[in-house]
C-alpha cells in the first residue's frame, strides 16, 4: 500500500516535469511549463516528505500541487496570459480554491469540485471562442484533461479503495502528453476527428452497458430468476452488434454538440474560395477545415504533389480539371467511421474542384517563371564574364600594344625617320587587329548585318556566301514569306540557326544546295533548312551545332526537330512561339518580294559587291 502511495505522486511528477521540459525546450507555453515544474518538485517532496503516509507536509504538498500549481497551469495554457477578463476570473477563482483546501483542511471536497466546476466552464468558454491554432491546442487540453479526467472517475468508482484511487489519479498523467501535443503540435492530429472518436465510442460504450443491464432486469423480472449466463452471453452479442452502428450515428451528435453544426456547403465552399492562393497546400488546408477531413492531396499522374493532414483513413479520389493535359485528382480521408462523403460534401468539392486545378497551375507557373529568372540571370552574368574576358584577354592588350608603338613612333619621328614609318605601319595593322576584335564582340552580342540589312538581307548575304567543302559556292535557294516583323530576340534566334544550318550542309552535305524556308502561321514562326542534294537517308551528326540550335529555339519556348530530308539528306525544323504585338519593324532595308508569288520559292543571287565594303571581311571564308 505504501509503495502504492508513493509511485502514483511520482508518476504524476515525471509526466508533469517532462511535458515542462518539453515546452521549455520548444519555447511554447512558458508559463504553463513553470508551473508543471513546480507541480512536479512538490510532488516528489510530498514523497520524500518524512510524514510520507499521515505526515501533514505531505498533505500540504499534494494539495498544493493538485488544486493549486496544475490548475493554475492548465488555465494559463497555452499563451501564459489572459486575453479576456474571464481568463482572469478563472485564474483567480482556481488560486483561492486551492488556497482554502490548503488552510481549510475540511472543505477539500467542496473546493476541489468548484476547481473542477471552474476549469470545465472556462476550457468550453475558450472553445467557443478561440480560433486557428488556438482553438486547437485548447481542444488538445479539453481532450486529455477531459478523458482522464472522466476515466480517474469512473475507476475511482469501479475499483476497490484504495487501489481506486490511485489507479484513477495515475490515469491523470495522460494529461501532460496532450498538453505538450496541443501546444508544440497541434496540427500533427486532427485533435477534432480524436475527440469526436473518442467521446462518440464512450457514448456507444455507456449505452451499451446500460442497454445490458436493462435487458438483464427485464429478463429477470419476466422470468422472475436471474438469467443464465449462456442468456446474458446471448444478450452482450446481440448488443455488441449494434455497437459500431451506434457509434457511426453519434459522430453527427457528438461533432454539433462540442465543436458546432457542420458548416453549409454554399458556406463551406465560400471559405474554400476565400483562402485558395497559389499556395496548393493553404487551399487542402482549407477543404479539411471546411469539410472537417483528416487528409487532402493533389496528385499529378498519380504523384502526391501537395498534402494536408494525415491519411490514416480511407480515402476518396475525385478527378479534377486537366493542367497541361495531365491528370491530376483530389484526394480526401475520411472521417473515421465514415464510408463515404455526403452529397453537401460531394458539392463543396466541385465548387472548389476549378479553384484547385487553378491553384496548382499557378503555383507550377511561379516555379517555371522563377526558374526562368535564375535562367536569365545566369544567362547574363555569363554574357558578362565572356565580355570581360574578351575584352581584358584581347581587345586590352592590342589597345596597350598600340599605345605603346605610338610612343615608339613619337620618340623615333626625329631621329629616325624610317623607323617610325614602319612602326606607323605596324600601328596601322594593330589597329586594324583591334577593329577585327571589336567586331568579333559585336557580332557575338547581335549580328550587325541585322541592324544593317534587315533579317531577310543578312540571310540573303549569308546564302551568297556560303561555300561546300569542295570549295564552290553554296546554292541557296530561299523563301522567306514569314518576316514581315519579328522581335528582336526571334530576329537573333532564326538568323543564327540558319546560319549554323547552312554551315552544316556545306560540311555534310553531299552536294552543294540548300533550301531555308522561313514561313509565319498564328502565334509561331517556323524555319526549315534542309540539304537539296542526295544522301544516305541519315540526319547530321550530332554535335555542338545542333545542340546549339536546340538551345536557341527552346529558351524562347520553342522546338527544334533534327532528321533526314526527302533527298537523303539532312534537314532540321525549328518553331519559334511569337507573341502578338511584341514583333517590331525590322531596322534594316528588306527587299520586296512579289506578292504575285509570294509562296514560289525563289533562288536569290547577289553579287559580292551589293555586300557592304566594311563587313565582306567578316564573310569571307
Amino acid at each position: 500500500m505504501m509503495y502504492a502511495v508513493a509511485g502514483v505522486p511520482l508518476l504524476l511528477a515525471a509526466s508533469a516535469g517532462l511535458t515542462a521540459g518539453g515546452l521549455l525546450r520548444a519555447g511554447r507555453a512558458r508559463a504553463t511549463a513553470v508551473l508543471l515544474a513546480a507541480t512536479a518538485v512538490a510532488l516528489v517532496l510530498g514523497v520524500v516528505s518524512p510524514g510520507l503516509v499521515v505526515g501533514e507536509d505531505a498533505r500540504l504538498l499534494w494539495v498544493l500541487a493538485a488544486l493549486l500549481l496544475a490548475p493554475a497551469a492548465l488555465v494559463l495554457y497555452p499563451s501564459g496570459q489572459w486575453h479576456h477578463p474571464s481568463d482572469f476570473v478563472a485564474l483567480v477563482t482556481v488560486i483561492a480554491a486551492g488556497a482554502l483546501a490548503l488552510v481549510v483542511p475540511s472543505g477539500l471536497t467542496t473546493m476541489t469540485i468548484s476547481m473542477l466546476l471552474c476549469l470545465l466552464i472556462h476550457t468550453w468558454w475558450r472553445l467557443e471562442r478561440a480560433s486557428g491554432l488556438m482553438r486547437r491546442s485548447v481542444a488538445w487540453l479539453a481532450l486529455g484533461a477531459g478523458t482522464a479526467t472522466l476515466v480517474a472517475g469512473i475507476l475511482s468508482f469501479a475499483l476497490p479503495e484504495p487501489h481506486g484511487a490511485a489507479v484513477a489519479a495515475a490515469v491523470l498523467a495522460a494529461i501532460g502528453p496532450a498538453l505538450y501535443v496541443g501546444a508544440v503540435r497541434p496540427e500533427q492530429v486532427d485533435v477534432r476527428a480524436v475527440v469526436v472518436t473518442t467521446v462518440s465510442y464512450l457514448a456507444a460504450a455507456v449505452c451499451f452497458v446500460a442497454a445490458f443491464v436493462m435487458a438483464a432486469a427485464v429478463i429477470e423480472v419476466g422470468t422472475e430468476e436471474k438469467p443464465s449466463v449462456p442468456v446474458l452471453a446471448v444478450v452482450g452479442t446481440v448488443l455488441a452488434l449494434a455497437v459500431h452502428p451506434a457509434q457511426v450515428l453519434l459522430r453527427g451528435t457528438v461533432s454539433a454538440l462540442i465543436f458546432g453544426a457542420r458548416r453549409d456547403p454554399l458556406e463551406a465552399a465560400g471559405l474554400v474560395s476565400e483562402r485558395v492562393s497559389d499556395d496548393p497546400v493553404v487551399a487542402l488546408r482549407a477543404i479539411r477545415e471546411a469539410l472537417v477531413l483528416p487528409y487532402a492531396a493533389l496528385q499529378l499522374d498519380g504523384v502526391p504533389v501537395a498534402e494536408s493532414g494525415d491519411r490514416d483513413t480511407a480515402t476518396e479520389t475525385r478527378a479534377l480539371p486537366d493542367t497541361d493535359g495531365r491528370a491530376m485528382t483530389l484526394v480526401v480521408g475520411l472521417r473515421s467511421g465514415d464510408l463515404a462523403l455526403s452529397v453537401d460534401e460531394r458539392r463543396v468539392l466541385a465548387i472548389a474542384a476549378p479553384l484547385l486545378a487553378q491553384s496548382l497551375r499557378a503555383s507550377r507557373l511561379a516555379l517555371d517563371l522563377r526558374d526562368a529568372q535564375r535562367r536569365g540571370i545566369s544567362a547574363r552574368e555569363e554574357e558578362r564574364r565572356r565580355l570581360r574576358r574578351d575584352l581584358h584577354d584581347g581587345l586590352g592588350p592590342q589597345l596597350t600594344g598600340i599605345v605603346y608603338t605610338a610612343d615608339a613612333v613619337r620618340n623615333l619621328v626625329a631621329s629616325d625617320p624610317a623607323a617610325a614609318a614602319r612602326l606607323v605601319d605596324d600601328l596601322g595593322l594593330e589597329a586594324r587587329t583591334a577593329i577585327a576584335s571589336v567586331r568579333e564582340l559585336v557580332e557575338a552580342l547581335r549580328p550587325p548585318a541585322l541592324d544593317e540589312l534587315g533579317l531577310a538581307g543578312a540571310l540573303r548575304q549569308v546564302g551568297t556566301s556560303m561555300r561546300h567543302r569542295s570549295g564552290v559556292p553554296l546554292q541557296v535557294s530561299l523563301d522567306l514569306a514569314g518576316l514581315a516583323a519579328l522581335p528582336a530576340a526571334v530576329e537573333v534566334a532564326v538568323y543564327r540557326i540558319v546560319v549554323e544550318a547552312l554551315t552544316n550542309v556545306a560540311r555534310h552535305g553531299a552536294r552543294a544546295g540548300a533550301r531555308v524556308v522561313v514561313s509565319r502561321v498564328p502565334g509561331e514562326i517556323e524555319v526549315v533548312v534542309s540539304d537539296t542534294g542526295p544522301g544516305d537517308g541519315s540526319p547530321w551528326p550530332v554535335g555542338i551545332g545542333l545542340a546549339s540550335m536546340r538551345e536557341r529555339a527552346e529558351e524562347l519556348g520553342g522546338r527544334l526537330e533534327a532528321g533526314p530530308s526527302g533527298t537523303g539528306g539532312g534537314r532540321v525544323r525549328a518553331v519559334i512561339p511569337v507573341e502578338p504585338g511584341s514583333a517590331r519593324p525590322s531596322t534594316g532595308p528588306v527587299q520586296p518580294r512579289d506578292s504575285s508569288n509570294s509562296s514560289a520559292s525563289t533562288a536569290y543571287v547577289i553579287p559580292s559587291r551589293q555586300v557592304p565594303s566594311r563587313w565582306s571581311d567578316s564573310w569571307t571564308k
